[in-house]
């Protein structure tokens, strides 16, 4: 739901440009945040035999209990969880005939039942496909500005300024009013 509604979405809140380029500055950071903290997490993770970050805690502590908050906190994300969960169901009765409240229990069943029987080793594969084709994506947006945007990238602060695009900073925007 995130990467069908959030970002275009976010792109077509701000009017275009301001949201493309906030979409194109993720992955970079993204990538960043891999290469600095991926290789001490995996060596902490293989020295406990852990698999996942409230394992890992648990593991860490000796504590049961670290573990199972850890992973509830993980779990249950309130907004985040709430917000994938009414995305998905906005798409399914979007595009079928399921009204709104009867694809919220769908999206809600869809949502855990993929987490818990697919276990956390599964989510975090999904993630890692989902995030290179997220790159693989933006890469390809990227290469289409080239020839989507008149004057290419070089002319794109003056057409900002022309066309007035950056609503996403501005008052009455939801994510800057937020």
């Amino acid at each position: 739901a995130a990467t069908i509604l959030g970002l275009p979405g976010l792109v077509y809140g701000a009017g275009g440009y301001a949201g493309l380029w906030a979409s194109i500055a993720k992955w970079p950071a993204f990538a960043l945040g891999i290469l600095v903290f991926a290789k001490p997490i995996r060596r902490l993770g293989g020295k406990f035999g852990s698999l996942s970050v409230p394992d890992w805690l648990g593991h860490m502590y000796d504590n049961d209990i670290v573990r199972v908050v850890a992973a509830l906190l993980v779990t249950f994300q309130g907004a985040w969880v709430i917000a994938q969960i009414a995305g998905m169901s906005q798409l399914i009765s979007g595009l079928t005939v399921i009204p709104y409240q009867t694809a919220v229990l769908v999206a809600t069943v869809a949502v855990f039942g993929y987490t818990f029987v697919g276990g956390e080793s599964a989510v975090q594969s999904s993630d890692f496909f989902q995030g290179v084709l997220m790159v693989l994506v933006t890469l390809a947006a990227v290469a289409a500005g080239f020839w989507i945007i008149p004057g290419g990238f070089g002319n794109l602060a003056a057409s900002v300024a022309q066309n007035g695009s950056t609503a996403m900073f501005s008052e009455g925007f939801p994510i800057f009013d937020g």
